[in-house]
């Protein structure tokens, strides 16, 4: 008998780290599931049927959504979509979407989510008691699991990893060099001061050209927000710098294999490099990058804004130390998949799917 799943997330906004999270749910749920039929709500369903070959509906459109979630044996909320500072209606949106499947008797799973921050207790308080009707909640960081159990959500809270720890990718030959030649930039656009930013970020990458003498390759990763803004850059500096845009988000992998270093403020550009064991530098003071380096155990390779002296010398030691940076990552990193491929199992066993290879 078919399965069917509907997938709910920040999807359709040409938002790269969402994607790959769409991707790696696709691809494990697909692998691990005899027959599956896949609904995904999107912000632009005919791109989003076409890239992962599944059906897709309008997220914005009531009847539709609740169409996919009454036809559907699961609802799947993934993505790190749990917090109020961006807005507090992007949280009800995803909160709204488990109420209306928990009306139409529908089995609920949070798949590898982020918790937080979430600063206004009106918030905290709904959010405690519309958590009790979902049925299995895996959440990606031991941050996101810490803020929900000081809430006081215990019940079937599971910690896993990031899903696209788990996105299969085929084997690279990736460009090393003994020096660095060539850096990432993954920059993301502020929500406010862009003129401010760009001119400071200009200044900040002018610096690394000239005292690192390396080629910046800007990889903008929310192409609605962050291509303009990473243009914007380049056309303040003398040389050196070019930008890449993606079409699909699995391309990120072969792009980002021909740099020797990435410094990112995208969570997901951290993720690709790990994967990749590229030398990384995330720069935000955004919790969820705090709680992935933490338990990549490279605490130290994460700032929380731009300062061009501390930055130079952190590249530096970073690339001095790649040999103990991989080292770690051998032990830390398989550790993370196994745990981010809990998100797939939990999600066959609330289906009650058996696997592929059952039937083998």
């Amino acid at each position: 008998m078919v399965k069917k799943i509907t997938v709910a997330g920040y999807f359709g906004f040409q938002n790269a780290g969402d994607e790959l999270i769409l991707e790696s749910i696709i691809n494990n749920v697909t692998k691990e599931i005899k027959d599956v039929q896949i609904t995904v709500l999107s912000s632009n369903p005919v791109e989003t049927a076409r890239s992962f070959n599944v059906s897709a509906v309008y997220r914005w459109n009531p009847i539709s959504v609740v169409r996919a979630i009454k036809g559907c044996d699961l609802l799947i909320c993934s993505g790190g979509l749990y917090q109020d500072i961006t807005s507090s209606p992007s949280l009800y949106y995803y909160l709204i979407l488990i109420v209306i499947a928990r009306m139409l008797f529908k089995k609920i799973i949070l798949y590898g989510v982020e918790f937080g921050p979430i600063t206004y207790e009106f918030n905290k308080r709904i959010l405690r008691i519309i958590l009790k009707f979902v049925d299995k909640i895996t959440v990606r960081s031991k941050g996101s699991f810490d803020f929900l159990k000081d809430t006081g959500i215990n019940g079937n809270l599971i910690l896993s990893g990031d899903p696209a720890l788990n996105i299969f990718i085929k084997p690279i030959n990736r460009y090393v060099s003994k020096k660095i030649n060539r850096i990432g930039m993954i920059l993301r656009r502020p929500s406010s001061s862009v003129n401010e930013q760009i001119l400071i970020l200009s200044q900040f990458c002018q610096s690394i050209i000239k005292r690192l003498d390396v080629e910046l390759i800007f990889v903008p990763f929310h192409l609605e927000q962050d291509l303009y803004f990473s243009l914007e850059i380049i056309r303040n500096l003398d040389s050196k710098a070019n930008a890449v845009r993606w079409n699909n988000p699995g391309e990120l992998y072969n792009i980002l294999s021909n740099v020797d270093f990435i410094i990112s403020q995208r969570l997901h550009g951290l993720i690709i490099g790990a994967v990749l064991r590229i030398p990384i530098l995330g720069i935000s003071n955004d919790p969820k990058f705090a709680n992935f380096m933490q338990e990549l155990g490279q605490k130290h390779f994460l700032l929380p804004k731009v300062n061009i002296d501390i930055v130079v010398g952190v590249i530096q030691d970073i690339w001095y130390w790649q040999k103990e940076f991989n080292d770690r990552l051998e032990k830390t990193l398989p550790q993370l998949q196994y745990r981010a491929f809990l998100n797939t199992l939990n999600t066959i066993e609330l289906l009650g799917a058996k696997r592929y290879e059952e039937f083998c």
